[in-house]
């Protein structure tokens, strides 16, 4: 199974000095070293070093935001978002969550924290954050994608495809839905209809195709 996180947010203001910057580091370096009491120079700089790869800096730059500034929903969230990439999933958790206590209108952080508690194995709480997002914007289809993979891991697989396709129905070249859709097809006996989806996919993922089609016959095998 495949879980899928929204693409990442990591913005920083960016303007020009006289002289000419090399990166957003040296800017936001520069700034740093001139407020270091203030979070958003540490939260651009932080932003500059996650872009860049460099997740350690990144994270000490924008745990130093939020430690000046607990309320900076933004640093919060990109938080959030580099520690689900690592696989710390508490970290990412606590940092999603208090970005959601100061602004619990955000599609994208419900969806993020859903990932997580997935990862987690907390399904049901999962459900909770998934539904959430979707009440508040029901055309991303990595909502419904992460939803169905809740609904899936809970054991309601009827819920789940149907999921499964309106990720597909908003975005229709979603690999991993469409992957994990003709999964869900094998567990309820309906083989053509998987079929029809790695048939979709040879053309988007061939690799998920082939393995697509390894579960088909593996599953012809145990018969």
């Amino acid at each position: 199974m495949f879980c899928f996180v929204v693409i990442f947010l990591l913005t920083a203001a960016t303007y020009s000095r006289n002289g000419i910057w090399k990166s957003g580091i040296d800017l936001w370096t520069d700034c740093v070293s001139k407020s270091p009491n203030k979070g958003r120079p540490h939260y651009n700089l932080g932003s500059a070093f996650a872009r860049q790869g460099k997740y350690e800096e990144a994270v000490g730059h924008l745990s130093e935001a939020v430690k000046i500034n607990r309320d900076y929903e933004d640093a919060h969230f990109n938080l959030g978002t580099l520690f689900a990439q690592q696989g710390k999933y508490y970290e990412a958790s606590h940092h999603f969550r208090e970005a959601l206590r100061i602004n619990p209108n955000r599609s994208d952080v419900h969806n993020n924290l859903g990932f997580v508690l997935i990862r987690q194995q907390k399904y049901r709480d999962a459900l909770t954050c998934l539904t959430e997002a979707l009440r508040i914007n029901p055309s991303e289809a990595s909502i419904h994608y992460n939803l169905a993979e809740a609904l899936l891991h809970d054991g309601n697989v009827d819920e789940a495809i149907l999921n499964y396709i309106k990720a597909l129905e908003i975005k229709p070249n979603f690999a991993e839905a469409r992957y994990s859709l003709g999964l869900a097809y094998l567990k309820t006996g309906h083989k053509e209809l998987a079929l029809e989806e790695h048939k979709a996919l040879m053309t988007i993922h061939p690799d998920l195709a082939d393995s697509l089609l390894k579960e088909t016959k593996h599953l012809d095998l145990n018969r």
